[in-house]
């Protein structure tokens, strides 16, 4: 059993992307007009290749310059989690914009967030996507709407939490890939427990890392909530170090931290993870702590959102680091763990 292969069977990362058909040519409309009528569609062409997304019933196609979208735009103008369509009751399709760089535009016309008609033209950049869909309910009266089914995504301010266990590679081959595997399970167990006691939003794996997510409630942090946050990094580090003893190990079990704060996209079903820019810039957040020679990193939008600022005095170091994937250099907060309790207490204090 491979390390991924056994932390999977904890995780389970939600509905796998649908595959989009494909084929050369561009649809005529009365071929759109056809593969419509069983489920919506966003349709792409370029470089003469078009490609046929279907929208599934209760589905989130997410669209954007990155790799893991459903539907990955090509182009620079794209951020990297740029906009969602999401199906909700019946055939009822609504765009979101993820608070995008650049902007969505339907029809000319620059949009938050927007009902999809057949034959919408969604231009991101210089890529035009077509929305295909059916009339809504084909004038039937629309089923009663189900909070347990109903499914949408928000934009929230949140925080985000990215975990990152460094040197895997290296600790299979000391251990071997069944016992280093049986290690990070339970470290990964035990980290879920300590989220859930924190009152994390939601979690999940992602390749070798663990993402928590905050939600705040308006547009500000109350100063208990992050000193709560930080309290969870703290257990955390807790959690390793017992995990070194008990195991007998030859050295550390290093890890990283970032945390970032902003507003992303979330929803209301379980496995769906937040979108945006918030959460990018938490994972880059955590890999720019080697370079700091750090193990926590918090982004500056972190604490400029905080209910009661602190007082400069109580604020730790201010650095700046180039964050791949940002144009400018970030404005971070780098700590060691030891410092993570003090800045807790500073924080509960001033609130």
């Amino acid at each position: 059993m491979s390390l991924f292969d056994g932390i999977r069977k904890i995780f389970t990362s939600g509905p796998k992307p649908v595959e989009p058909t494909r084929n050369d040519a561009p649809a005529t409309p009365a071929a759109a007009a056809a593969e419509s009528t069983v489920d919506p569609t966003i349709e792409m062409v370029i470089d003469g290749e078009r490609s046929v997304f279907p929208l599934a019933p209760f589905a989130v196609c997410s669209i954007g310059r990155s790799a893991d979208n459903v539907i990955v735009i090509p182009v620079a103008e794209a951020s990297r989690n740029h906009a969602t369509v999401q199906r909700q009751t019946g055939n009822r399709c609504v765009l979101t914009d993820l608070r995008s760089r650049n902007g969505t535009n339907v029809n000319g016309r620059r949009i938050e967030e927007k009902v999809l008609e057949n034959g919408d033209t969604i231009t991101i950049g210089t890529c035009e996507l077509v929305y295909h869909g059916p009339e809504l309910f084909a004038g039937a009266t629309p089923p009663p709407q189900s909070e347990k089914t109903q499914f949408f995504v928000q934009n929230s301010l949140v925080t985000v939490l990215v975990i990152d266990i460094r040197d895997n590679v290296t600790w299979a081959k000391e251990l071997g890939d069944d016992r280093w595997a049986e290690l990070v399970m339970k470290l990964i167990e035990a980290a879920r427990t300590i989220l859930d006691s924190r009152h994390c939003s939601g979690q999940k794996y992602i390749g070798d890392a663990i993402m928590g997510v905050w939600e705040h409630s308006g547009n500000v942090i109350a100063n208990a909530q992050l000193a709560e946050i930080l309290t969870a990094v703290s257990d955390l580090r807790k959690v390793f170090s017992d995990m070194e003893a008990s195991s007998n190990l030859p050295r550390p079990i290093l890890f990283g931290c970032g945390l970032n704060s902003g507003h992303a996209a979330i929803g209301n079903m379980a496995g769906q993870a937040a979108l945006g820019d918030a959460v990018n810039k938490a994972f880059r957040l955590e890999s720019a702590t080697k370079e700091l020679g750090c193990n926590l990193a918090i982004g500056k939008a972190t604490i400029d959102y905080l209910t009661k600022p602190l007082a400069p005095g109580d604020l730790p170091e201010q650095k700046t680091v180039l964050v791949k994937g940002f144009p400018e250099p970030e404005p971070v907060f780098a700590l060691d763990f030891d410092q993570a309790p003090a800045l807790a207490e500073r924080i509960l204090a001033a609130g």
